[in-house]
């Protein structure tokens, strides 16, 4: 057995098996091009901005339905970035000056920018690089550098685990498979922890080793609430989590007993009980629970569900 202290930043315990994110070095082979290439390799970088702005707005839009507004801020900086002209402008001067392909000159200068936030003292900035890295992955992307790719091999009940995870990695997770999150890096203000605690996930933070400790399949548990991961538990750990998701459940169920109670406050002023839904069957979760009626019905998931118009 093995317990790592880090920051918890997401309260709640989960008990799952162990998913660790290779954290796959981002390199970009340096490719010259000809004089007269110099126009048609910057109309290339402007389209990839164009064309990343554009994913960031649609992404920032689905955060901010999904997560709410301080979750979305994550993604209002990627595209702050992107029309930054001290970033921008020094990429089409690559190509020009030096005939660096558009993909090289935006590596180049990402990473010099990158740089910069991770030799500043605050810790605000230093968590900053990983914004700067998956913006930069986007972008090669749309210069066909990179493709986006899926984890389709997560296990049921999974704990990712990984040094960091790029703002796009954290919202895109099957959220009905990913159940906790461990990183080596971060902090409390770091977009893991915004997202995690937007999705109701336990999440411990700046663990320093987390990832290269444990391994795909490990069981762990996650203490989010006291800042705790603890590999390969022992029976008496297990059992005394156990009894404190238990303790968790019965306080939750034991507020079961006030569903049928008015809301109604001592001078007699009456409140409204509405519940946020995604799916429709939700609906009977809000009456289950004592509400009245839906506040917010997310109805994007109506479309995204099918292939067809609903």
């Amino acid at each position: 057995m093995q317990s790592i202290e880090g920051v918890g930043v997401s309260p709640g315990i989960f008990i799952g098996v162990a998913y660790v994110m290779d954290e796959a070095a981002l390199r970009v082979q340096r490719r010259k091009i000809a004089p007269h290439e110099v126009d048609q390799e910057i109309r290339r970088l402007d389209d990839a901005i164009e064309a990343s702005a554009g994913e960031l707005r649609d992404i920032k839009q689905e955060a901010e339905t999904e997560l709410g507004p301080e979750a979305a801020k994550i993604f209002g900086f990627h595209a702050l970035l992107l029309q930054d002209a001290s970033l921008i402008d020094p990429i089409r001067a690559l190509i020009r000056d030096r005939l660096d392909a558009a993909e090289y000159a935006a590596y180049k200068q990402f990473q010099a920018l990158a740089d910069r936030f991770r030799g500043m003292p605050d810790s605000a900035f230093t968590t900053k690089t990983d914004d700067i890295d998956d913006l930069l992955e986007r972008l090669l992307t749309h210069l066909g550098q990179t493709e986006s790719s899926a984890i389709d091999d997560m296990p049921p009940e999974a704990v990712v685990i990984a040094r960091d995870l790029t703002p796009s990695e954290t919202i895109g997770f099957d959220h009905d498979r990913v159940r906790a999150l461990v990183t080596d890096l971060g902090g409390r203000t770091s977009h893991t922890a915004i997202v995690a605690r937007a999705m109701g996930l336990p999440a411990v933070v700046a663990t320093s080793d987390a990832s290269e400790l444990a391994h795909d399949g490990d069981t762990i548990i996650v203490d989010g609430a006291r800042g705790r991961v603890i590999l390969h538990p022992d029976e008496e750990t297990l059992e005394r989590y156990r009894k404190g998701i238990e303790r968790q459940e019965t306080y939750r169920l034991s507020l079961g007993e006030l569903n049928d109670l008015p809301a109604v406050t001592n001078d007699g002023q009456v409140v409204e009980l509405l519940g946020n839904i995604e799916f429709p069957t939700e609906a009977d979760t809000i009456v289950a629970n004592g509400g009245g009626g839906v506040g917010l019905y997310r109805t994007e998931y109506l479309y995204l569900e099918r292939r067809t118009t609903p």
